[in-house]
């Protein structure tokens, strides 16, 4: 028994000798963290075809301030801007218009083209010290899969498959010719010696 006790106190006596020569812990240096550096994400939202709409949503590394507006520029051409909504990000609507046109976000018009076209998110970031983060959505068009489509006479109307213009003028000549059918026969039970 003596021996146990001897060994526990050796063993606490090591302890402290060992827990007396160890560093003391001390506070961390640069706490609370620095601001987020700031960096252009890049995104592939790959090839898409002529008369197709899609989406792009715009989240940064350094989140962007929900409320604040986020400049968007399509092929390095002013396309509007949006407000940056409680997911700290935007949603960009796109659709290729044709082989040289997008919309985006409906009402706006910029030029695009076959190949690689480029839309470019804006805004400062109070997570990254009031720096600009930016958001880069690459997508290509692919115009030879683009629909086939009635080839129209330059300088003339579209045609757009009706043509009322023909048919309701023979409808109208038809109840012309009815009506007056219905009249005479009206006349003739009217005036029975006509």
């Amino acid at each position: 028994m003596r021996r146990k006790i001897a060994t526990l106190l050796g063993t606490v006596m090591v302890a402290g000798v060992m827990s007396l020569s160890m560093p003391v812990a001390s506070a961390q240096v640069g706490y609370p963290p620095g601001p987020c550096v700031p960096g252009n994400v890049v995104v592939d939202y790959g090839t898409r075809v002529i008369g197709e709409t899609f989406n792009i949503r715009m989240v940064t590394k350094c989140l962007w301030d929900p409320g604040d507006t986020v400049n968007i520029t399509v092929n390095d051409q002013p396309a509007g801007s949006k407000i940056i909504d409680a997911g700290s990000g935007v949603t960009v609507n796109v659709t290729v218009s044709s082989a040289t046109q997008l919309s985006i976000n409906d009402p706006i018009l910029v030029k695009g083209g076959c190949g690689e076209n480029k839309a470019v998110g804006v805004s400062p970031s109070s997570a990254a010290g009031g720096a600009l983060e930016s958001y880069t959505a690459l997508f290509r068009v692919n115009c030879a899969a683009a629909p086939a489509r009635a080839s129209a006479v330059p300088g003339s109307v579209a045609f757009t498959g009706a043509n009322i213009l023909k048919w309701g003028g023979i409808a109208l000549v038809l109840m012309a010719g009815g009506w007056l059918l219905v009249g005479l026969s009206r006349r003739r039970r009217a005036n029975p010696t006509v």
